[in-house]
């Protein structure tokens, strides 16, 4: 009988690499439950690039650079 876990896992596939991000995100100690900022760290994994952010804005607006520089990268 397979692992239960397996269902989950897709059948044998590339797994692309490129445009991979590790998010940490932030929480201040002692926070209630009032809304908090987003705040946190994300690091491009295949340039090394981050960045700390201290909003939702911030990092949709790093993630977008990113996708953007990549696309045009892709066009030469």
């Amino acid at each position: 009988m397979p692992a239960p876990y397996s269902r989950w896992r897709p059948e044998v596939q590339a797994v692309e690499t490129r445009k991979t991000f590790v998010l940490w995100i932030a929480r201040e100690p002692g926070e209630t439950a009032a809304p908090a900022a987003l705040s946190g760290r994300l690091e491009e994994v295949d340039t090394g690039i981050e960045l700390r952010f201290g909003s939702a804005e911030q990092l949709v607006a790093f993630l977008t650079e990113s996708v953007r520089k990549d696309r045009e990268g892709s066009d030469e």
